[in-house]
């Protein structure tokens, strides 16, 4: 059972670049155990890793100010694969989830089985890390999460921005379990620029090998069907979103 602490965020919450902080100064012992892990993720994904960057939450403010720092994707994948090293790493990994609508279906896919979390589960569409792509202002001091949102949309299901009726931020959701911070983004679709049909899918992609429009009197049967493999954040979305959005959706 996941527990998840869920903060609102303003459609134009102030997102800043904190690109002060050093490299993370860790014991040797940790740093081996991160180099361990780091080899062994290398051979199992056949050398296919890029030791890119990720973004850490450095501050929450109470009226919604996020601040954040980039760290080593290999930092963010101990994280991740070693519970243990939580608190020794200080770090607080934070990224992109969405939801992606029309006026009456929700986009849903299954993860492709070559991703590390959840491979094969459901979710909604799109989610993933935040990049330096998203990086804006004249010293590069903000974080364009709207911008990573449909840039994430395209990757993963095809669509361009030009379908896009608006992208809204609405939370920022903690998972006690994984000890990680999602953004959570809006995505609104013209109904008649995708036109979705009932359960109709489209076009697999290297991220999900199933991509498909639900309507939302379908979504109840849809999530029974799939209880076991359905990713528990993008239930938790689907909630928040419910209550947003009814009597309208």
């Amino acid at each position: 059972m996941h527990d998840y602490q869920t903060f609102k965020l303003s459609p134009n919450f102030p997102f800043l670049l904190d690109s002060s902080r050093g490299r993370i100064e860790l014991s040797d012992v940790v740093n081996q155990a991160i180099e361990t892990i780091w080899q062994r993720e290398k051979e199992q994904r056949k050398e296919q890793l890029f030791n890119g960057k990720v973004l850490s939450l450095v501050e929450y403010s109470p009226d919604g100010r996020l601040v954040a720092e980039f760290i080593e994707y290999k930092y963010f994948l101990a994280y991740v694969q070693e519970p243990s090293l939580r608190k020794k790493l200080g770090i607080k990994p934070i990224s992109l989830s969405c939801i992606t609508r029309t006026s009456k279906a929700v986009l849903v896919g299954q993860r492709s089985e070559v991703v590390m979390q959840y491979p094969l589960w459901f979710e909604l569409v799109p989610s993933g890390g935040i990049d330096a792509g998203s990086i804006e202002g004249e010293k590069g001091e903000r974080i364009n999460v709207i911008e990573q949102a449909l840039r994430e949309l395209e990757e993963e299901t095809g669509y361009l921005a030009e379908v896009v009726q608006q992208a809204t931020p609405f939370a920022l959701v903690y998972d006690s379990n994984t000890a990680m911070y999602e953004v959570c983004v809006e995505i609104v679709l013209h109904s008649d620029k995708v036109n979705p049909k009932v359960n109709q899918s489209l076009p697999p992609t290297f991220e999900y090998d199933v991509l498909k429009w639900v309507y939302k009197a379908d979504m109840p049967a849809f999530i029974q069907q799939h209880s076991e493999n359905f990713v528990p954040l993008s239930l938790h979305l689907l909630n928040l979103a419910w209550a947003r959005l009814e009597p309208h959706f």
